[in-house]
């Protein structure tokens, strides 16, 4: 056999060699997916099995451990569903401080505000309603134990962490006590003169420590 004879027969066994490890992959990838397949019809036709049987006490009494063990993981499947859901809506405004409604008057004001600025009323019971993450400032539903944003638990809003005076001092309305915008040319806010929150000339109380403003 001459050279040129050598040389094709070894280019034709390399052909060869490359079409079975192309081959090769091909039924690999085959049977692969064959076997997905195969899993796949299993499992339906369990589901199908216990669906139509799950409560058959002569299926149960073979089956009871297994069909157990798929509730349990429906079971936990559906709760954490239900946990997804509600930290979807749990998110109240981010960090801007929610605005909820006077369980005495109605009017809306800030819940973290010990107080109606309208009608003086005690804010506790709006309070409840809300939690709060310390760590990044994000308000919440009150079911809440967690921030989604940073994972810190969260606290309610307790009087505590707004806590006014020990003393809340009658503030008669006239007087340097009082600023008003009107005693500057240049426009002045309006402040509590106990804590210095920022107040309407309209408000009975402070929102933010409870001093009353007005007699």
């Amino acid at each position: 056999m001459s050279i040129k004879d050598d040389i094709t027969v070894m280019f034709g066994n390399g052909l060869n060699l490359a079409g079975k490890q192309t081959e090769k992959l091909r039924l690999q990838a085959e049977l692969a997916e064959t076997e997905s397949a195969v899993e796949a019809a299993y499992a339906e036709l369990g589901r199908m099995i216990v669906q139509g049987r799950g409560s058959d006490d002569v299926f149960l009494s073979t089956y009871g451990v297994q069909v157990g063990a798929v509730r349990g993981l429906e079971q936990r499947a559906l709760e954490i569903q239900q946990r997804i859901a509600a930290l979807d809506g749990a998110r109240v405004t981010g960090h801007s401080v929610p605005m909820g409604a006077c369980p005495a008057c109605g009017s809306k004001v800030p819940v973290t505000a010990v107080r109606c600025p309208t009608c003086g009323d005690n804010l506790a019971s709006l309070k409840a309603r809300y939690r709060r993450c310390p760590s990044c400032n994000e308000y919440y539903d009150d079911d809440a134990q967690f921030c989604i944003a940073c994972g810190a638990r969260t606290e309610p809003l307790t009087e505590s962490l707004y806590a006014a005076p020990e003393k809340a001092v009658d503030i008669a309305p006239t007087g340097p006590a009082m600023i008003s915008v009107q005693e500057s040319p240049s426009p002045i806010a309006v402040v509590c003169p106990s804590c210095g929150g920022a107040v309407s000339q309209d408000d009975l109380f402070c929102g933010v420590c409870g001093t009353r403003l007005k007699s």
